[in-house]
């Protein structure tokens, strides 16, 4: 028995890519795994256990080996090899942006998006298992099992730049967004929410660390010229390609982590600002009130002036503070390393040895 796992791309620093370098660390262990992807940039670690297309084609056609196709986006692999694949099939759904989302801004990435919602359909009629990040990620596959991300929080225990530190720890209010730059990731809310927090006599500094993407230019562009309309381009900092050790340091020595996306199929940033200790203030909306856990601050729209209200009162209040990270920290639990490889084990081999 052998198991294959297909992503369309794998990268660094990159929530899927963790989760597939994750599970083939620890399928490996019980069976020789091999990675099959299209697009690849060195991670230290993948590079040895790649496959090409021929190699891929074998272990598929054998009815011993386990199959994990990994479906975030659009893939014509996935129409030209499951159908006929006979080695015992796992989808992991990882869901997919709503189209809508980039119709302003990219054709193409509309379009790949439309496509890969149209494909959930196809995936659903394959004699496959699947697993999905969140419950919010299963409704689109009813029959989904929820086995979250594999994350990389143990790496937040590393030590910070100390340097980078000392220019953040000033009497401004430092508030963190982390997510790459998508139309999605809710930036129109960030800057207006900041806009209104100086309207309560604070003085913030709000940090957007997030892959700038060229094909989304208009888009980042349209947050500039916001942020240039609100006379903010002292109070907003943005890091594109920011390095590990820099990103933890902003999660260490922030005050607060904001969070208005309106689209997430999970929501990691979340797991990494509980882990730093980092209180949250989120609006409800897909899977993040899922994920955030419970005791913690999730309002239910985009009032600015209630959200502004509610940082206002979280940063005056250390107490208040105290109470959420510890129940961040509880939450974690639900998403440790050893609980997260003990459900996708069972997921994997329970399937497997009653086939």
């Amino acid at each position: 028995m052998k198991a294959i796992i297909l992503t369309p791309a794998l990268v660094p620093f990159d929530a899927v890519s963790n989760d597939v370098r994750q599970q083939h660390k620890v399928l490996n262990e019980i069976i020789p795994t091999y990675i099959y992807t299209d697009s690849f940039s060195e991670d230290g670690y993948s590079s040895s256990f790649l496959i090409d297309r021929a190699k891929l084609e074998k272990l598929s056609g054998d009815k011993e080996n386990i199959l994990i196709y990994h479906h975030s986006v659009y893939w014509g692999l996935a129409d030209e090899l499951l159908p006929s694949a006979k080695a015992k099939i796992f989808i992991k759904y990882h869901n997919i942006t709503p189209p809508q989302f980039f119709a302003p801004y990219n054709k193409t990435y509309e379009h790949i998006c439309r496509m890969g919602i149209l494909q959930n359909e196809r995936l659903k009629r394959l004699n496959a298992r699947y697993l999905a990040d969140s419950s919010f990620n299963a409704k689109d596959f009813p029959n989904a099992e929820v086995v979250p991300v594999f994350t990389l929080l143990d790496d937040f225990e590393k030590k910070i730049d100390t340097e980078f530190a000392d220019k953040l720890l000033n009497n401004q209010l430092n508030i963190l967004f982390v997510g790459r730059f998508a139309p999605n990731k809710g930036h129109t809310h960030l800057v207006k929410t900041v806009y209104f927090l100086k309207e309560y006599g604070l003085n913030p500094m709000l940090h957007i660390a997030g892959g700038i993407d060229e094909g989304l230019e208009t888009y980042y562009q349209e947050i500039k010229d916001l942020i240039s309309f609100y006379y903010l381009k002292s109070n907003i900092k943005i890091y594109d390609k920011l390095p590990f050790t820099k990103l933890i340091t902003l999660f260490k020595t922030s005050d607060i982590f904001l969070l208005l996306s309106e689209h997430e199929g999970f929501c990691v940033p979340i797991l990494e600002s509980q882990k730093s200790s980092l209180p949250i203030v989120c609006v409800d909306r897909t899977a993040i009130k899922e994920t955030i856990g419970k005791g913690q601050i999730v309002l239910e729209d985009f009032e600015y002036n209630t959200i502004a209200a509610t940082i206002y009162t979280l940063h005056k209040n250390p107490s208040f503070q105290t109470f959420l990270t510890a129940k961040g920290r509880e939450n974690l639990k639900r998403f440790s390393y050893e609980h997260i490889k003990k459900l996708f084990l069972g997921a994997i081999f329970d399937c497997v040895d009653h086939s």
